[in-house]
């Protein structure tokens, strides 16, 4: 592309608590974090591209920090809508000694369900096609409300073939029910819709079921049966924690091994930041694997570092910036 690429990512940020010198000190730090953000954040720090966050906030004092930190981050706020009687969520990270995290979360009247819900919401999915990506993930989906839910799979479907759709699976079951296996057959409808549109897919090999493929299979041949059902020019990864991602496209079939972390402090968006370089990577024009390097070396860093988006000055000088 000529011009800087415009990529579009949508969700729900949160307000996020991360405990200072361990949880029993009883002390935590605010931050803003979410796994659509934490990925819009290392976009728009790798550079080259124009990135805009469609969200809801409230019109409270938190919502006007997070849209301080989202532009402070260089990202364009423009398209987020402000509405009354509504507030951020709210998450507590908690982590075990081997920087494995859990978390609490607050979820009451939040603003981001709405997004795609109502009048106001026809402004931002006319301004999907403006765009050359538009990046979401399953916890987009289950936080928006059903209404806004099936406004935005319309339009995405609308658009696959003249935008670049890339989705992260991110499967939480509580988000979309109270019994696991309801919330996976509900689950299902929606991630069954994305594959034919999506250009590129990242997922876990246990996300697989979120898309109703069950656990019996290797997760090789999982991926390759949802890979048919994709786009021709699509990519599938499915990514593994400290094993090799595995990349499916019609080029070939790669396995791309992580380089080895000396320490973990906290997986928090380690996922997110992974997609992220991978994006941006491919955007560049880089090959897959290339990209999944890069995605390996962002997520090493975010790993060793508390919370989900890392000082500026943390960022590995070893990726391409653009």
């Amino acid at each position: 592309m000529s011009r800087r690429p415009r990529i579009a990512v949508t969700g729900e940020c949160m307000v996020e608590l991360l405990p200072v010198n361990g949880p029993e000190k009883g002390l935590y730090r605010q931050s803003f974090s979410g796994d659509t953000l934490n990925a819009a954040v290392y976009l728009s720090r790798l550079g080259g591209l124009d990135v805009s966050y469609l969200s809801a906030v409230g019109t409270d004092p938190l919502s006007d920090a997070m849209l301080s930190f989202w532009a402070g981050e260089s990202i364009d706020v423009s398209l987020t809508r402000k509405l009354p009687d509504a507030v951020p969520d709210l998450y507590m990270i908690q982590l075990d000694e081997h920087g494995e995290r859990s978390f609490r979360y607050w979820r009451s009247a939040s603003a981001a369900r709405s997004c795609y819900s109502g009048a106001g919401a026809d402004v931002l999915l006319e301004r999907l096609a403006t765009f050359d990506v538009v990046y979401l993930s399953g916890i987009s989906l289950a936080v928006f409300l059903e209404d806004g839910r099936e406004r935005l799979l319309r339009r995405l479907e609308e658009l696959a073939g003249r935008v670049c759709i890339c989705f992260d699976a991110n499967f939480r079951p509580h988000l979309w029910g109270s019994d696991v296996r309801e919330a996976a057959d509900l689950a299902k409808v929606w991630y069954r819709r994305m594959l034919p549109i999506c250009s590129m897919i990242f997922l876990s090999p246990e996300e697989t079921e979120a898309f109703g493929i069950g656990s019996g299979l290797a997760p090789e041949k999982n991926g390759t049966e949802l890979f048919r059902a994709m786009r021709s020019d699509a990519e599938l990864i499915m990514k593994d924690g400290p094993n090799p991602c595995l990349i499916l496209s019609s080029h070939a079939t790669l396995h791309v091994p992580p380089s080895p972390v000396q320490k973990v402090v906290d997986t928090t968006a380690a996922g997110d930041s992974f997609a992220a370089a991978y994006v941006h990577a491919r955007l560049l024009g880089l090959p897959p694997e290339e990209a999944a390097k890069q995605g390996h070396v962002l997520a090493a860093a975010v790993i060793g570092e508390p919370g989900a988006v890392i000082p500026s000055n943390r960022m590995p000088a070893e990726l391409i910036y653009a």
